[in-house]
């Protein structure tokens, strides 16, 4: 499998700090998480991430650099985009009407979290721009404001992620859990050899 470190694709901050990916997002890693409520958890977060520019156009945007492994070295970035509510191309959130939470209050923004695929990595080496849209990410999620939450797409190392699926899915528990999210929906479309998975574990565990 091949690695891809971003660390010498764009000039990042001297002294930048590297966390380490099977524990980030555990509480006092990176953030001790003691907020009462979801907004209050992510803007401690935030105050450890690397602020960017124009990621995503006029959206404040952080990243964090994680080290998955040393030997051989594996870097990877996520990426949080706050996405302003005057900014959405959608006033009413379709995620949240197709689970059933349309009847929520309209929040003022909410939070992307993504893990970008290599391809989309090597992507954001030469444009320094992230792509909000698509499912091609190794993990892509949105909050709302109000700890409401979607997880959009993950993707593991057969959809040529550099990490298995398993990994990113603990990964998104911790931050999860970090986070005090109230509610996260799934809606899940995962298929192996054109069959829904669900079915096929449903079947082997009669």
């Amino acid at each position: 499998m091949s690695q891809l470190d971003l660390s010498g694709c764009k000039k990042r901050k001297r002294g930048e700090r590297v966390f380490k990916f099977k524990v980030f997002g555990e509480r006092g890693y990176p953030a001790e998480f003691n907020g009462s409520t979801f907004q209050e958890n992510v803007r401690a977060l935030l105050e450890y991430g690397q602020v960017e520019s124009g990621v995503c156009g006029a959206m404040a945007s952080w990243s964090f650099q994680l080290e998955v492994r040393r030997h051989p070295l594996l870097h990877l970035f996520l990426f949080v985009v706050e996405e302003p509510i005057e900014l959405s191309l959608e006033l009413r959130c379709k995620h949240c009407q197709y689970i059933g939470w349309g009847h929520h209050m309209i929040c003022n923004k909410k939070y992307h979290f993504l893990l970008p695929s290599k391809s989309g990595s090597a992507e954001y080496c030469k444009s320094n721009v992230i792509e909000l849209q698509g499912e091609g990410h190794s993990l892509h999620a949105v909050f709302h404001s109000n700890g409401f939450g979607h997880l959009l797409c993950i993707n593991g190392s057969e959809s040529g992620s550099d990490l298995p699926g398993y990994q990113i899915m603990e990964f998104w528990d911790r931050l999860c859990s970090g986070l005090g999210a109230r509610k996260v929906s799934l809606k899940d479309v995962a298929k192996k050899k054109g069959m829904d998975l669900r079915l096929l574990h449903a079947v082997a565990l009669r």
